[in-house]
C-alpha cells in the first residue's frame, strides 16, 4: 500500500526587536537649541548602537522595514516628532554612516521615501540610531511620545 502526502508551505515573516528598543531615553533636563543622542546610541559593542531590527531566521521572505513617531505631549505642549532624526545600517552597530543628523527626520507616517532597511534577508540585522533636537521656544516638561516600525514581507 502507497499513501499521499500533502504539504502547503506559506510564506511568512518574523521580525524581532532588541530590548533596548522598546524604552528609548534621550536623558532628562534637557536644554533648548541643542541635539540629543538617543540613550542607546553608542557603548555598545564598540561603541556601536544597542537598537536594531532583525529578519528572523525563520522567515521565508525577505522584509522591507519602513518608521513613523507620534508627537512628545507634556500636559498642553507639544515637541514635533520631526525633531527625531534618524540612520540605520545594514551590517554593524558602529557603522560610519550612524551620524548626526542622519537620513531622516521622523514624521507621522510610515516614511517610504526613507526605508530603515529593503530587502532584508531572513536573519539579517539592521542597526539604527536616534537623536532629538530640542527648538529654541520648546515649552519646559517631561515629554512621552512613541515610534513604530513596520515590516512588511517581499512576497
Amino acid at each position: 500500500m502507497v499513501g499521499n502526502f500533502t504539504v502547503n508551505i506559506g510564506n511568512s515573516i518574523s521580525c524581532t526587536v532588541s530590548n533596548a528598543a522598546l524604552n528609548i531615553s534621550f536623558g532628562t533636563s534637557l536644554s533648548t537649541n541643542k541635539n540629543y543622542n538617543a540613550s542607546q546610541n553608542y557603548g555598545y559593542r564598540s561603541e556601536g548602537t544597542a537598537y536594531n531590527i532583525t529578519n528572523d531566521i525563520i522567515s521565508t521572505n525577505s522584509i522591507n522595514v519602513t518608521i513613523k513617531g507620534s508627537h512628545f505631549v507634556s500636559g498642553s505642549h507639544v515637541l514635533d516628532i520631526s525633531n527625531v532624526s534618524w540612520a540605520s545600517n545594514e551590517s554593524v552597530p558602529n557603522g560610519t554612516n550612524l551620524l548626526y543628523p542622519g537620513f531622516a527626520n521622523l514624521t507621522t507616517n510610515f516614511d517610504t521615501d526613507h526605508p530603515v532597511i529593503t530587502l532584508a534577508s531572513p536573519g539579517n540585522t539592521t542597526w539604527y540610531r536616534l537623536w532629538v533636537h530640542i527648538p529654541t521656544s520648546q515649552d519646559a516638561g517631561s515629554y512621552g511620545g512613541n515610534y513604530t516600525l513596520q515590516c512588511e514581507g517581499n512576497f
